[in-house]
């Protein structure tokens, strides 16, 4: 069996541990993942996508949060306030929250960080894996 030791730079990627690897095949962590080529664009261009749509979903649930949370501002704008003033005072404080949340509590990354010099280095012509 190949020695598939983890490294920091490896070219081969687990999803499920998020580690790097100098072989292909399945990761030695997690039993039946199989490793992801980062030399392939393809494959960080999926792992991206897969991060946007989670950065996505997150967005969307913590808005949620915030719109229940806005309700009680809006009727204590609207107490005191005209209603002209309480709709958009609600719905900024909501927006507001909503960012602040998602910086606060990010998603779970999947793609690992790249920089241009690794995936020239990962890219290079006649390297093949394992």
């Amino acid at each position: 069996m190949e020695d598939n030791t983890r490294n920091k730079l490896g070219r081969f990627y687990c999803e499920q541990c998020h580690g790097r690897f100098d072989a292909a095949g399945d990761c030695p962590k997690c039993p039946g993942e199989p490793l992801l080529d980062l030399a392939d664009e393809d494959v960080r261009l999926m792992l991206e996508e897969m991060d946007h749509a989670a950065k996505t979903r997150r967005f969307g649930m913590l808005a949620m949060v915030s719109a229940v949370l806005a309700v009680p501002v809006f009727f204590i704008l609207s107490a005191t306030c005209s209603w002209l003033l309480a709709i958009p005072g609600a719905a900024l404080f909501a927006g507001g929250l909503a960012t602040v949340l998602s910086f606060i509590f990010k998603p779970k990354q999947s793609a690992p960080k790249l920089t241009e010099s690794e995936i020239r280095f990962l890219e290079r012509p006649g390297v093949e894996p394992g």
